[in-house]
């Protein structure tokens, strides 16, 4: 009775979109100057499997070396306007300093508009007041009760197939080397969440360790080399090139063999009222970050890492998402899908892995389910067609977050 629930809901979801939905993207170049669009590349992706058109300004992203089918195709007979949903995310802005789509608010449109924000820092672009047009605006990083404009809805990077097809079989976490991977790309400009990792958490972790059972069996400081420039097949290199050198199949080698990763990311701020983009709250985070002191609230804490390392079977070590309020359309929970770590008390995490070192195991497992089962591409896919439905039925296009039904969970762990 419940697949033929999900099958009706489906197939009402695909009917309306079957006009499809139009991406633009970016054009690709060299990699040093390639914008990665993993956002776009997950909804379609998704689209794809079920059955949803897609439509492109541009030709992009190749699937494979064995041929040249590409996801996103353009056709030059159909315009965005012909269409059910109108997408962009922040490259078209950021990395190619292209102005909004002339035509993109036409009068009378009958196609949602979504731009994706993905951006790095507390305030972006998007909260310029030209972005208020946008039907929606799904915004990575966000955190709960924190001032946003109207129509920002919380996202995450999530999953795309090809961190799935790398990360599709994976050892079981008993068989993995017991160290924790802490594997960083940006190693000249750290996030002072990470500088604090380095200086509190790891020592704490260290000495409990010297002195405890797990000695030996659990090391917290096996690294990885993250260089970009690795590659091993046709289709990693082209992986590697349209990723702007983020694809990295030893990164993957070493997520696969170890128990553990650290996914620490962002910056401390002050929150200075319930709004993190004040010129205050931006200058705390210079000065937090040169003395790398934590704070309660913490900005940019999303990353590739984190989904990477989820799908991995890794257990995830990441600042407590609750917490810290993340914001996110589904979140894990702590000691069940990840190791969620309260910065200004690391201890109470460390004395927790101490007390059950078995707990580690179970942690492995459930995480990497959970992200598979709430942000893999066709979970992705649903959420963001049923919040287009509701962005569509809701007599108040520009205030659905306070009109917006929530979205129903999956998780049946």
């Amino acid at each position: 009775m419940e697949t033929q629930l999900i099958t009706k809901t489906l197939e009402k979801l695909k009917h309306n979109f079957s006009k499809g939905i139009y991406f633009y993207c970016t054009s690709p170049t060299i990699p040093e100057k390639t914008h990665y669009l993993h956002n776009l590349i997950c909804l379609a992706e998704g689209c794809r499997e079920l059955g949803i058109p897609i439509y492109s300004n541009v030709t992009s992203w190749q699937i494979s070396c064995e041929n040249s089918d590409c996801l996103f195709l353009h056709d030059p007979n159909i315009r965005p306007s012909d269409c059910s949903v109108v997408i962009l995310d922040q490259g078209w802005i950021d990395v190619e300093q292209n102005p909004l789509p002339s035509d993109l608010f036409q009068s009378g449109r009958e196609y949602v508009t979504v731009y994706i924000d993905g951006s790095d820092g507390a305030a972006t672009r998007s909260w310029h007041p030209a972005f208020e047009s946008f039907d929606l605006v799904l915004r990575t990083h966000m955190l709960e009760e924190f001032q946003y404009p109207k129509n920002f809805y919380p996202w995450v990077f999530g999953i795309s197939n090809r961190m799935m097809a790398y990360l599709d079989q994976v050892p079981d976490s008993v068989a993995r080397n017991q160290h924790l991977l802490i594997s960083f790309r940006n190693t000249k400009n750290q996030h002072s969440v990470r500088q604090w990792m380095y200086r509190s958490f790891l020592d704490q972790l260290n000495l409990a360790l010297a002195f405890s059972e797990l000695e030996g069996n659990f090391n917290p400081n096996q690294s990885s080399d993250a260089s970009t420039d690795v590659v091993n097949t046709k289709n990693d290199n082209l992986y590697w090139r349209q990723t702007g050198r983020r694809h990295n199949p030893h990164y993957y080698a070493a997520l696969k063999t170890s128990l553990a990763s650290a996914c620490f990311g962002g910056f401390f701020v002050q929150p200075f009222g319930r709004n993190h983009a004040t010129k205050f709250s931006i200058l705390s985070k210079r000065l937090l970050s040169k003395w790398g002191i934590p704070s309660s609230t913490i900005i940019q804490w999303d990353s590739w890492r984190l989904w990477e390392s989820l799908l991995a079977g890794c257990v995830s070590f990441h600042a407590d998402f609750d917490q810290y309020h993340f914001a996110l359309p589904v979140k894990p929970e702590n000691w069940k899908h990840y190791v969620g770590v309260d910065c200004r008390n690391p201890k109470a995490t460390v004395e927790r892995i101490l007390d059950e070192p078995e707990i580690l195991h179970m942690i492995a497992e459930n995480g990497r389910k959970w992200a598979i089962s709430h942000y893999a591409p066709v979970p992705t896919t649903l959420r963001f067609l049923e919040l287009i439905r509701q962005v569509k039925s809701s007599s108040i296009r520009h205030n659905f977050r306070n009109n917006i039904m929530p979205l129903a969970s999956t998780d049946n762990e």
